[in-house]
C-alpha cells in the first residue's frame, strides 16, 4: 500500500515532508522518504525494505526511550545527505517514568550503502543502542560519528561480514561496542574523545583489528567486558597507537591470559614505551603498565598486579604447596 506522507517537526524546529511514521510494521520498496520516525507510543516497530534502495533525506531516523525498533529486509538503506542521521530521543508519552534508565534502540539488518557516513546522536534518559547486524557487508564508504552520553553503536555482523568500511569517531561519553569479530576494515581508524571502546559480554571469542587508535580530549576507555565473569578471549589488534597531549587511556575489565591489547611491532618501540605512562589498567598497579613481546608481529600492553593481588597469588601457591606436601606425607606413611 502507499506509504503515508506526513510532516514531522524535530526538536531543532526543522520541518521535513514525506516522513514515514511507523507504528507496528511497515514495508517499503525502492523509494525516497524525508525521514523515518518510529512511533514513541508503540513497541516493536519494524520497517521492512522489501527490495531496491530506501533513501532517507535530511529528516534522518528517530528512535525513542523505552522502545525497540528494527530495519530489516533484502533491500538497502542509504541517504542523499552527507550523513545518515540516527537520533535518540527522550520518551514524551509518559510510558517511561521520568528519571528511569532503560535500554532501547534500533537494530539494522539491511545493508547500509552509499557514499555518505553514519551519525548517531541525541540526548535522552537511558541507554540507546544502534545495532549494525546481519550477515552481509555494509558498503557505505563514509565515516561514522557517535556522540552523546549513553549512546552505543554496537557492531555485530556475522558470517565474516564487515559493519564499517571507513573511520569511526566516538565522543562525549558515547560507546563503540564490538559484539563480534572483525567488524571494521583493517585500514579503519578509531578516535576516542572522552569516549569508550567496549567489548561485548557475549560468551564467545572476539577478535578485532584496525589501523590506528587515537585518544584525544582528557581520556579514552578501552574495556574488555564483564571483568572476570567469563573465560572467552578478547583480542584487540592495532597497527598504531596515538595518545594526544593531556589525554590518557583507562583499561577496564582486563584479565591477563584472557584479554589482549596488541600493537604491531612496526611502530617504533621507543615511541610506544613513552606512552606507557599514559595508560592505566584499572585495579592494577598505577604507573606500571608495560610492554611484552606477544609474537613476532605484535607487542602486548599489560598491567602489573597490585601488591594485594601478588599476596593472593602467592597465598594460592602456598596452599597448593601445603596440599602437595600433605599428600606426599600420607603416601610415604602408607608405603608403595
Amino acid at each position: 500500500p502507499p506509504q503515508p506522507e506526513i510532516t514531522y517537526k524535530d526538536k531543532l524546529g526543522s520541518t521535513y515532508g514525506a516522513v514515514l511514521n511507523i507504528s507496528g510494521e511497515e514495508h517499503i520498496n525502492n523509494g525516497f522518504v524525508g525521514g523515518v520516525k518510529f512511533n514513541p507510543s508503540s513497541s516493536g516497530a519494524r520497517l521492512y525494505i522489501d527490495s531496491g534502495v530506501a533513501t532517507i533525506d535530511a529528516g534522518g531516523i528517530h528512535i525513542y526511550n523505552g522502545k525497540w525498533s528494527e530495519i530489516r529486509g533484502p533491500g538497502q538503506l542509504t541517504s542523499n545527505q552527507k550523513f545518515l542521521d540516527i537520533v535518540a530521543h527522550v520518551d514524551t508519552t509518559g510510558v517511561v517514568p521520568p528519571g528511569k534508565r532503560v535500554h532501547y534502540g534500533l537494530r539494522i539488518e539491511s545493508v547500509i550503502s552509499g557514499k555518505m557516513g553514519l551519525r548517531m546522536s541525541g540526548k535522552h534518559e537511558g541507554t540507546a543502542i544502534v545495532y549494525l547486524q546481519g550477515n552481509q557487508n555494509n558498503t557505505f564508504t563514509g565515516n561514522v560519528e557517535v556522540s552523546g552520553g549513553s549512546n552505543y553503536l554496537a557492531l555485530g555482523k556475522t558470517n565474516g561480514a564487515i559493519a564499517v568500511l571507513g573511520n569511526v569517531f566516538v565522543s562525549s561519553g558515547a560507546v563503540l561496542r564490538f559484539d563480534a569479530s572483525q567488524q571494521l576494515r583493517f585500514t579503519s581508524n578509531v578516535t576516542l574523545k572522552n569516549a569508550t571502546l567496549y567489548h561485548s559480554v557475549e560468551k564467545k571469542e572476539i577478535r578485532n583489528k584496525f589501523h590506528r587508535l587515537t585518544v584525544s580530549g582528557s581520556r579514552g576507555v578501552v574495556s574488555f567486558g564483564s571483568g572476570g565473569t567469563h573465560s572467552h578471549k578478547r583480542y584487540l589488534y592495532i597497527d598504531e597507537l596515538v595518545i594526544e597531549d593531556k589525554a590518557r587511556i583507562e583499561v577496564n575489565e582486563w584479565a591477563p591470559g584472557r584479554d589482549f591489547f596488541l600493537v604491531k611491532k612496526t611502530m617504533n618501540k621507543e615511541d610506544l614505551d613513552a606512552l606507557m605512562g599514559k595508560i592505566h589498567f584499572r585495579g592494577w598497579l598505577p604507573g606500571r603498565t608495560h610492554l611484552e613481546s606477544y609474537d613476532k608481529d605484535y607487542w602486548q600492553i599489560s598491567g602489573t598486579p597490585e601488591p594485594s593481588t601478588y599476596g593472593a597469588i602467592f597465598g594460592a601457591l602456598g596452599l597448593g604447596l601445603s596440599a602437595w606436601r600433605a599428600r606426599r606425607k600420607r603416601r610415604s606413611q602408607v608405603g608403595p
